[in-house]
């Protein structure tokens, strides 16, 4: 498996804001940060971010609230159709420990219905 490699080109930001809020990216996302947990990242669980006044996150309203650390969405745009796991989660466990869902199933993707075309594109 290659490693992840940068996708550069030129996009309207706002535009992708605004079609990832549209699909409800918070709902069907998480949060993560890669400063708990001595590097290993750590996700927003029923709002744990809101617990902490160093962590950027968002409120229910999805208005950022700043942090001195830093968070991301992460959310998969493809999935294998037919194995449910790859839905709605990015990691899972196995009997090697938790492992994303990429590294578990070598079989073709595709990409999910609610992907904005100029993603796939």
């Amino acid at each position: 498996m290659e490693p992840f490699r940068p996708i550069e080109f030129d996009f309207n930001q706002q535009c992708v804001y605004d079609d990832l809020i549209d699909m409800n990216i918070f709902d069907k996302g998480f949060l993560a940060t890669v400063n708990y947990n001595d590097g290993r990242s750590k996700w927003d669980q029923g709002g744990y971010f809101n617990e902490y006044s160093d962590v950027i996150h968002y409120d229910e309203d999805h208005n950022i609230i700043k942090g001195s650390y830093n968070t991301f969405v992460t959310y998969n745009f493809t999935h294998i159709p037919g194995i449910d796991e790859t839905e709605d989660n990015s990691f899972i466990n196995t009997s090697d420990g938790r492992k994303p869902v990429w590294h578990v199933y070598d079989e073709a993707w595709e990409w999910k219905k609610d992907t904005p075309d100029y993603l796939k594109n």
